[in-house]
């Protein structure tokens, strides 16, 4: 049986009069149901925008946990190199106090030297404090790597 269209008249549903017969949909009232039949349907236009908004809202989350990790992850290494930099600055204290203390003793030439010394040690520069880090952590790997190897 076919639907009532709006005005009382009915109009089959298939080009003959039958369930099925032809494939294909004969026009019914405006025809404005069909609009959506290209695609997934009318029934699933709705559900299409959500679904994208479902996908993109759990984008976002993913990325703001990711966010948090990462923030978290500066976070520490911050608090970490604050910590280094403060022991640093504690123990150059109380290596310039035993400096200043043991000086005194030494012969008039030696003691030109370590004021030497310490002065030069006061100048040196990020670069040449990295590039003698760099040196020392190389040798010390290649030595690992000698002693396990």
């Amino acid at each position: 049986m076919a639907p009532p269209v709006a005005g009382g008249a009915v109009t089959p549903l298939w080009p003959h009069g039958t369930a099925g017969g032809g494939g294909r949909c004969a026009e019914v009232g405006s025809g404005s149901w069909r609009d959506g039949a290209g695609d997934a349907g009318p029934w699933m236009k709705p559900a299409d925008p959500l679904r994208s908004l479902k996908l993109e809202c759990e984008k976002l989350v993913s990325e703001k946990t990711e966010m948090q990790r990462h923030y978290v992850m500066y976070y520490e290494m911050s608090y970490g190199l604050n910590i280094e930099m403060h022991k640093q600055a504690e123990i150059v204290k109380r290596l310039s106090a035993i400096c200043a203390q043991i000086i005194p003793f030494l012969t008039q030439e030696h003691q030109q030297q370590v004021l030497q010394a310490v002065e030069r040690a006061k100048q040196v520069t990020m670069g040449e404090l990295n590039s003698i880090v760099g040196v020392s952590h190389t040798r010390h790997s290649w030595t690992n790597v000698l002693r396990t190897g």
